[in-house]
């Protein structure tokens, strides 16, 4: 089955991921904010794609995908 923990050390890593989420979400959303303000900077290559997989990630972290 997809997802399911088979071991020990496969719980423990879940769980210190559950207990980092908060403050990678959290810098995840600072980031967005930062390299959003090159998004109309034509200079800068990758952007577009960069927020859009930091917007995705985000946006499924919070339950806003469908």
């Amino acid at each position: 089955m997809s997802g399911e923990v088979t071991s020990w050390s496969g719980l423990a890593q879940r769980r210190r991921l559950q207990l980092a989420a908060p403050d990678l979400l959290a810098a995840l959303d600072r980031a967005e904010a930062f390299i959003a303000g090159f998004e109309d900077d034509d200079t800068q290559e990758g952007v577009t794609e960069m927020l859009a997989a930091i917007r995705a990630a985000l946006a499924k972290a919070k339950g806003e995908v469908k």
